[in-house]
């Protein structure tokens, strides 16, 4: 292979045809990992209310920091009523290791409803809009701003 090419076998050759071995200390740089879509059915991680499990793989919902799991049989009617009894989501990365979710049948954004129905709070690191649910989740004493959540 003239002029520097790679041959079939990834090697480098030098003007003179000769092929080069790499050094005994080479490492191959890793593959970046891209984060893709996930989807299918979903629960609430027994974790935390801010991660999705959609079938056996952890989602992080963008924006939403879990602050109270007592929340968390209202979240899961929540999630049924917006995905119509079947669960399914589909969630497209956003942000460092985050995802929009939406519920795949209605289109309803999954962490923007967690946060507006008081389930859970805004995380600060999130863009605005998050805040701005969550505010009116607390001023209209919304799950965990109710005052019974606050006892």
């Amino acid at each position: 292979a003239p002029g520097g090419a790679a041959t079939a076998g990834g090697a480098g050759c030098g003007t003179d045809g000769a092929v080069a071995d790499a050094p005994a200390n080479f490492t191959p740089a890793p593959h970046p990992v891209i984060a893709t879509e996930v989807i299918g059915r979903a629960h609430f991680s027994q974790r935390s209310l801010a991660i999705l499990d959609v079938d056996g793989t952890p989602v992080r919902l963008q924006g939403v920091l879990s602050q109270n799991e007592r929340q968390r049989d209202a979240a899961e009617r929540f999630l049924s009523y917006i995905t119509q009894g079947t669960n399914q989501v589909r969630c497209e990365p956003e942000g460092d290791k985050t995802y929009e979710c939406r519920a795949v049948r209605s289109d309803v954004r999954i962490g923007a409803g967690m946060i507006a129905n008081g389930f859970a709070g805004a995380d600060p690191a999130a863009p605005a809009e998050f805040q701005h649910w969550e505010d009116d989740a607390r001023r209209a004493h919304r799950g965990i701003w109710s005052g019974q959540a606050n006892r």
